[in-house]
Formats: C-alpha cells, sequence, structure tokens
C-alpha cells in the first residue's frame, strides 16, 4: 500500500516505499503521483531498485519528460537517480512473459518537500507576488543564476537539523502471528526526533508478509514489506521527523524464530527556524525569519 502523503505533516521528509505485488502480463503501474496529490509539493525520486528479473522492465516518468526504460536484471540499490518531480512520477513494472510473477519485490525512495523560493525560480515554476518580493529582497535570482542555491538537500539538513544524539538500536526475538513490538523512542524536553533508516531481514520466500510498521506521534504512519528489504545490515534510507514518539512494530502471516531487524534515529535541537520551517509558531510572531524560510537561504 502506498505512502498517503498527507500523512507527511513534518516537511522535508524521504520515504522509501518497500513493496510486493505479483505482476500480471504486460504493464503494472505500481506508483503514479501527480500534482492533485501533491499540492503544490515536490518531490525528488532518489532511489529505485527491482529484483533481477529478465522478464520485468522498468519504465519510469517524470513531469513531461518521455518513459525510460530499463531491465531488471541490473536494476538494484546502487543505481542513482534525481528525479525532481513537480507534477508526476510515474513508475510500471512491465511483465513481457506470459505468466503471472509472484511476489515481485521493489522499492522506491523520493524526498518530500515544500519547494522554496530558490527551488522555484531553478525550476522555472510559476512565483505568486509575494514570492517575487522575497526573490528581490534576498536577491535569489542572482544567486540561484550563479549557482549558490537552491542549497544542496544534504546541506540544508545539516544547517538546519542540530542533532544531540545519533543511535542504531538493534531487536532480535522470535516474531509470531500476533506480531512484536521493534522498540519505542521518545523526545527529550526540547528536541525532536528523525528516523533515518530501517534494515530488515528478507523473509525465506516471498508468501511471507513479513512487514515493519512505523507509527509517528501515536498514528500510523508508514509500513514497509521485509521481503522488498535487502537484509538486516542493510541499511534503506529514511528521514522521518516526530514531534513526540517514534514507535516500530512487525507484522507476519507465517511465524520466524529469530528475526533480526535494526533502526537509526537522531534526536535534534527545536531552534526558532525548526519552529518557523514546520509552522509551530506564527509567521506574525517572526516576519523576517518566516521570508528567509521561504527564500531557501537556511539559518543565518
Amino acid at each position: 500500500m502506498s505512502f498517503v502523503l498527507d500523512n507527511a505533516r513534518y516537511l522535508p521528509c524521504f520515504i522509501t516505499e518497500a513493496e510486493v505485488e505479483s505482476l500480471s502480463s504486460g504493464g503494472n503501474v505500481v506508483s503514479e503521483i501527480r500534482d492533485r496529490e501533491l499540492r503544490g509539493k515536490m518531490l525528488r525520486v532518489q532511489e529505485i531498485a527491482v529484483y533481477p528479473n529478465a522478464n520485468v522492465r522498468v519504465r519510469i516518468r517524470n513531469d513531461e519528460r518521455s518513459i525510460e526504460e530499463s531491465n531488471a536484471m541490473s536494476l538494484d540499490h546502487t543505481a542513482q537517480f534525481d528525479l525532481h518531480c513537480r507534477t508526476l512520477f510515474y513508475l510500471n513494472l512491465y511483465n513481457s512473459s506470459a505468466a503471472t510473477i509472484s511476489n515481485y519485490p521493489y522499492r522506491y525512495g523520493y524526498w518530500l518537500f515544500n519547494p522554496t523560493v530558490a527551488d522555484k525560480i531553478l525550476h522555472g515554476m510559476p512565483l505568486t507576488e509575494e514570492e517575487k518580493a522575497i526573490a528581490e529582497e534576498f536577491d535569489l535570482v542572482r544567486l540561484v543564476d550563479e549557482g549558490s542555491l537552491p542549497l544542496p538537500m544534504d546541506t540544508m539538513l545539516k544547517r538546519v537539523f542540530k542533532k544531540t544524539r545519533t543511535a542504531t538500536v538493534s531487536w532480535r526475538g522470535d516474531l509470531p502471528t500476533a506480531g512484536a513490538d521493534v522498540g519505542s523512542v521518545y523526545s527529550p524536553v526540547g528536541k525532536m526526533l528523525v528516523l533515518e533508516s530501517v534494515a530488515l531481514e528478507k523473509p525465506s520466500d516471498g508468501t511471507y508478509t513479513t512487514a515493519l510498521n512505523i507509527n509517528i506521534d501515536e498514528s500510523s504512519f508508514h509500513s514497509m514489506r521485509a521481503w522488498a528489504a535487502s537484509g538486516a545490515t542493510y541499511d534503506i534510507p529514511l528521514w522521518i521527523v516526530a514531534k513526540d514518539v517514534i514507535k516500530l512494530s512487525l507484522t507476519t502471516n507465517k511465524a520466524i524464530s529469530g528475526y533480526n531487524v535494526r533502526f537509526t534515529y537522531s534526536e535534534f535541537r527545536v531552534t526558532k527556524y525548526i519552529e518557523m520551517l514546520f509552522g509551530m509558531i506564527a509567521r506574525e510572531e517572526d516576519e523576517d525569519l518566516w521570508k528567509r524560510v521561504r527564500s531557501g537561504l537556511g539559518p543565518e
């Protein structure tokens, strides 16, 4: 089941979809995210990985570009992507054989974020009158033209999220059909949390529905199928922010003895910039900071 974009309250957010599908002969659309779902947000797709099968062709399209097609035999997690999607991300797994391919695993990961004024200038997106005023005040067109903006995502993350702790937690236990809790992490006073990655042991075959369920601030957020993972020591990237608590649990249709999983999380300080970025304080409280957040310049 695909991630519900509206679940992401705190942006930017990195989601990895790890799913399993039975592929009928011909085309199988596994993702089609359009502007009506994005509602002004953008995607940057940075991972597409599929199980090697010579009969599967991976068809990818973003925005107005033509479909690009790759064979599944060598499209694993080392493949490199950075697809900027304003109006469309489309992923189709085409089965060229006459028979159904059962329990086919695949993954794709993407940043979901609100484009800043600098992002909009780079991508030729229309600006509101308010955004034009911000662009003029901060000379953003020149900064984009000379390559200073937009800031790379990893640079922005380091400047905005001031981490005070990062830890990896591993869990090993018998996984019954009733499920199991993997762990809960609570934020200290003045801090928030971010789930940065998970690693899931791959079941013995695709008939296992073993899945990791992610609960953020006491609400169901996302789930990932273990059959689409790459093992308990390969970290699948995420960036999921929680205000109060992250809870992880496992479900399965078949019991597994000695199942392994791990996850990595960080704590970060709640700054004024973070509060404005996440809408925790009103624009009227600090107009200058609000404009700086919207501009894409990052903290001073």
